[in-house]
């Protein structure tokens, strides 16, 4: 299905809700013409997804194999995943890559839900994630309560939901979300936030309120809220003391990454500029270094071993390109026993961080407690 997107999209919800006055400053952005390779696997998996489920839902035979078994693997696990949920609900009714309206809470709102499984008490939205950065967690997430909305605008009258059930499917990452709440609780939420946000970003009011939603915002780099927050960091005043405290040191590296990635989004937005002839007082751009290659590789190197030098190599494919050619499953049954995995060098993360802490334990700490 091609891809349509409103302007306060469900999507971008997580952004609008919390920032009403983002959509009005990104609409002076143009939108980048250049599509990332995530995005168009991603796009790549949905088709793929898409068609499986329809042939499985319809008893017709499943569409023929790719060569990227990663993707065929992943995509047979959330065909799996929607029948059972489909029969756990049963008698239920599937709609597959189902266009959602909630124009009736959000201004010119809709989306494109991946699956819909509906019963008599009960809804539930399904959304394939394919990408594997960053996990998406259910609990809370604006997108699957949008779609749920626009599903029960869609489905409400034949059915008597009184549960939504909205689940991530996220098969790359081995990352499986699920949130349930009341009909009532959901509506009660697109009464008192969706609806005061959303008329507030449509009529381009509201405040700006810079945050983790920022990293999406294609007006992340000229906006003057997010530079305000970030510039403020260097008129702290720290304790009058010749050094830092532990404290204070935590609070600058922990701001200090938003200000990192406000740096990188600056430099990223002058360059755009600069490529496209427009002008950056005090800035310009120069020639990068180039590197060196062959116009010909393999003559070259054939050329090379004429003359008596070895200039070809066999190696094994690394780790993850055998893991992405044979699919995970295959992968763990056949070569699981070559395996091994070191501990990795411990990261530095906010106590807020879910992982359990580091404990610096080794041999020569535990010889040295016995003695």
């Amino acid at each position: 299905m091609p891809e349509i997107h409103a302007t306060l999209s469900a999507s971008s919800a997580h952004r609008w809700l919390e920032c009403t006055a983002a959509p009005s400053l990104e609409a002076t952005v143009p939108s980048g013409s250049a599509v990332s390779e995530a995005a168009l696997e991603g796009t790549e998996a949905h088709s793929m997804a898409e068609a499986k489920l329809r042939a499985a839902l319809e008893g017709r035979p499943a569409p023929a194999s790719t060569d990227n078994a990663e993707m065929e693997e992943c995509t047979n696990a959330y065909v799996e995943f929607v029948i059972g949920a489909a029969k756990a609900l049963s008698p239920a009714e599937v709609a597959v890559e189902q266009l959602v309206d909630f124009g009736h809470l959000v201004p010119g709102g809709f989306g494109t839900a991946d699956c819909i499984v509906i019963s008599e008490d009960t809804l539930h939205i399904v959304d394939l994630k394919y990408g594997k950065g960053i996990k998406v967690e259910a609990e809370g997430n604006p997108q699957l309560r949008l779609y749920a909305l626009g599903a029960l605008a869609e489905f409400g009258v034949l059915y008597d939901v009184k549960t939504v059930r909205m689940t991530i499917f996220q098969p790359r990452l081995s990352h499986y979300s699920t949130a349930e709440m009341e009909r009532a609780d959901l509506e009660e939420w697109a009464a008192t936030v969706v609806v005061p946000a959303a008329q507030a970003a449509d009529a381009g009011e509201g405040e700006f309120k810079p945050g983790e939603h920022c990293r999406w915002c294609r007006a992340k780099a000229i906006c003057r809220a997010r530079a305000e927050g970030n510039l403020a960091l260097a008129q702290k005043e720290f304790k009058k003391a010749p050094e830092l405290a532990p404290e204070e040191i935590a609070e600058i590296l922990e701001k200090g990454k938003d200000l990192a990635a406000w740096v990188k989004d600056l430099e990223e937005w002058a360059s755009a500029q600069l490529k496209a002839g427009e002008a950056v007082p005090g800035l310009k751009l120069v020639a990068g270094r180039g590197r060196r290659t062959f116009s010909d590789p393999e003559a070259a190197a054939t050329t090379a071993t004429l003359a008596g030098f070895e200039a070809f190599e066999q190696k094994p494919l690394s780790l993850s390109a055998l893991e992405k050619a044979m699919g995970k499953k295959k992968f763990a049954e056949i070569l699981g026993c070559f395996i091994t995995k070191t501990t990795g060098e411990p990261q530095l993360v906010a106590a807020s961080d879910p992982r359990a802490a580091w404990n610096p334990v080794t041999p020569e700490s535990e010889f040295e407690k016995e003695n």
